[in-house]
């Protein structure tokens, strides 16, 4: 009776241990996931509440506009009745106030250098032959594609020329992707040789010749932008501007215009520093970041 009563006592003892140890570690787990859901609360609330600062009174005419621009992409133009293409450069003032900013009349082109005996009384044919063959390409419906021809005098880095510059032509075009059509239509009709720079993305040619940096600051001066109406704007961004590629000033990255604008959002960028040739392991390789903004 009693080793019965002993075994069933002891029996019970050894359970109600395993009850406490699965309860502390229920709850030490539950006190986690509640942890876990109050700072994301707090995290949500906080988000939340957090505005931007009133945009101020702005008037073209008097006040400059500055911006550091995080973002620069390629539009098309709808407003304008060729359909151009323009850039758009989104940013943030020095006071935390976001910008958008169409950039307009900055055009697509590529070189092409100049048959023998090219002279600048051919640009009006050659022009014509050229618009010809892309509008067959693109079937346009009648819309000009070819804005203007130059004749450029440029100098080929490949072999050797003595320095000597030779004409190039210079087409620039409504339409950003009718420049492979261009380079495909130079060498298939032979107007001339392999273009020259065709293969320059619209962004990237813009940045170069407007000597915008990733991340620099840019200036409006007064009366080189117009503020869009409600009406036209297209974004989030509480300053919606318009302007021309040869109206406002890019400042390089240096002493005062190396500042940071106050941004709301952290983006960084990681890798893992594996060892050559073998698979990164979590326990052995780091992670590395190898950029922030």
């Amino acid at each position: 009776m009693s080793l019965t009563i002993g075994t069933s006592m002891h029996g019970t003892k050894k359970q109600g241990s395993t009850n406490a140890t699965m309860s502390t570690v229920r709850s030490t787990f539950e006190d986690q996931l509640a942890l876990l859901q109050e700072n994301s609360q707090v995290s949500e609330k906080h988000r939340q509440n957090w505005a931007r600062p009133s945009v101020p009174n702005i008037d073209p005419e008097v006040d400059s506009i500055i911006f550091q621009q995080f973002e620069v992409d390629e539009s098309i133009d709808y407003t304008s009745p060729t359909k151009s293409p323009m850039i758009r450069m989104f940013g943030i003032t020095e006071t935390g106030n976001s910008v958008l900013c169409d950039v307009k009349g900055f055009l697509p082109y590529f070189y092409v250098p100049a048959p023998i005996g090219f002279k600048n009384d051919d640009v009006t044919d050659f022009q014509s032959d050229l618009e010809f063959a892309l509008q067959k390409e693109f079937n346009s419906h009648g819309r000009q594609l070819i804005v203007k021809v130059e004749i450029n005098l440029k100098e080929t880095i490949q072999g050797y020329h003595g320095n000597n510059k030779s004409p190039f032509i210079k087409p620039f075009d409504y339409c950003v992707r009718i420049i492979e059509a261009g380079n495909f239509k130079f060498k298939e009709r032979h107007l001339g040789q392999a273009t020259f720079e065709s293969n320059i993305v619209y962004v990237l040619r813009y940045m170069i010749d407007c000597k915008v940096t990733g991340g620099n600051w840019i200036e409006l001066p007064p009366k080189s932008y117009r503020i869009k109406q409600k009406s036209e704007q297209v974004s989030h961004c509480q300053i919606e501007l318009v302007t021309r590629y040869d109206q406002f000033i890019s400042h390089a990255p240096d002493g005062e215009w190396s500042k940071v604008a106050p941004v709301r959002i952290l983006s960084f960028d990681i890798e893992c520093a594996g060892r050559k040739g073998i698979f990164p392991e979590a326990k052995v390789d780091p992670v590395i970041q190898i950029a922030n903004m």
